[in-house]
């Protein structure tokens, strides 16, 4: 169960991405209604699984996948960033 429900957190996570208007780290947290010491660990497992970064953006005050990382990405998560 508890993998079923890291990957839904997963995709919501990579479709909030997609928005680019995550915020800060807690305003996320707080939108996904997981803790911030929690997205943190989701964010860094996608780093590691995924293989591609999510730095945040000062100026567009989000988190994002760049470009070029997006190319990175299995189809299935390709698909939640369009």
């Amino acid at each position: 169960m508890e993998d079923l429900k890291s990957s839904e957190t997963t995709l919501r996570i990579l479709m909030e991405l997609s928005l680019e208007n995550t915020g800060s780290r807690n305003d996320f947290a707080k939108r996904m209604k997981i803790s911030s010491r929690r997205l943190s660990a989701h964010k860094k497992k996608i780093e590691q699984v995924l293989g591609v970064k999510i730095p945040f953006c000062r100026q567009r005050g989000s988190y994002t996948i760049l470009e070029n990382n997006k190319q990175k990405l299995p189809p299935l998560f390709r698909i939640c960033l369009n």
